[in-house]
């Protein structure tokens, strides 16, 4: 489980979730736009419920893992709609991700020839 906070408090919800709220909110943050994500999270008490959360262009969301004996003996909150969803429309944003080069690409590449040089 992983606690996702912002200035208006702190969510503890699943790992996938929490990890999907912040890629979209970077792709969001990247295009300098705004969305609001609803998602499940456990209270205090152990009950579920359901937070509408605004990521993107100067919102700050961070998240940290929390340890299986905080988020007590309920399980992983999952909602695989609301995770592909989030992923789906980070990917759809039109921001354009580097990706690292692969072994082969690595491999091709002439290091020492094609270094940039500092004068």
């Amino acid at each position: 489980m992983k606690t996702l906070t912002n200035r208006y408090g702190s969510f503890l919800t699943g790992d996938d979730l929490a990890d999907a709220v912040l890629h979209y909110g970077l792709a969001l943050a990247r295009r300098q736009q705004l969305d609001l994500v609803d998602i499940p999270y456990r209270a205090e008490d152990g009950t579920v419920g359901r937070v509408q959360l605004t990521i993107g262009w100067l919102t700050e969301t961070t998240s940290t893992s929390t340890p299986a004996m905080n988020a007590g003996d309920a399980g992983e909150l999952v909602d695989v709609d609301a995770t592909l969803a989030m992923y789906d429309k980070a990917e759809n944003s039109g921001v354009v991700r580097g990706l690292p080069f692969s072994e082969e690409e690595a491999d091709q590449f002439d290091w020492e020839r094609d270094s940039l040089r500092i004068l």
